[in-house]
């Protein structure tokens, strides 16, 4: 699916973004589900860990049309990610976005920054160890 996005993104309208990323979102569902943890953590170590490379490539590839309807919903998931138990998602989480900041931060407007700032903070506040 990413892949068609790479290729074929140059002709998708917003509304067919959206829905695009709406699907993508739900390969991080099933981690919400209650399962066989086993399978939960190799869903994570591979689906999950790919698909989140996968979604800061093709928003850094489209990001003139993807940054005012996707980014916060993007942030979110990455949110939602570094929370997770599992350690290689949280990481990858992190590594996403330090990667999206770092492609795509010079192009950012103020209240990009802003929101930017705000989950880093947040991600900062769930990763503190507590007593």
């Amino acid at each position: 699916m990413f892949e068609i996005m790479k290729t074929f993104g140059e002709e998708f309208k917003n509304e067919w973004w959206r829905d695009l990323f709406q699907v993508a979102f739900r390969i991080f569902d099933v981690m919400k589900l209650a399962e066989e943890q086993n399978e939960k953590r190799e869903w994570m170590r591979t689906t999950c860990n790919h698909a989140l490379y996968a979604v800061v490539d093709v928003f850094t590839q489209y990001y003139s049309v993807l940054s005012t309807i996707l980014l916060t919903n993007i942030y979110e998931q990455l949110y939602w990610c570094a929370q997770q138990e599992n350690e290689q998602l949280a990481r990858s989480a992190i590594n996403c976005l330090e990667s999206l900041i770092l492609l795509n931060g010079s192009k950012f407007t103020s209240s990009m920054w802003d929101e930017t700032i705000v989950l880093i903070a947040n991600i900062f506040n769930i990763t503190l160890p507590h007593s």
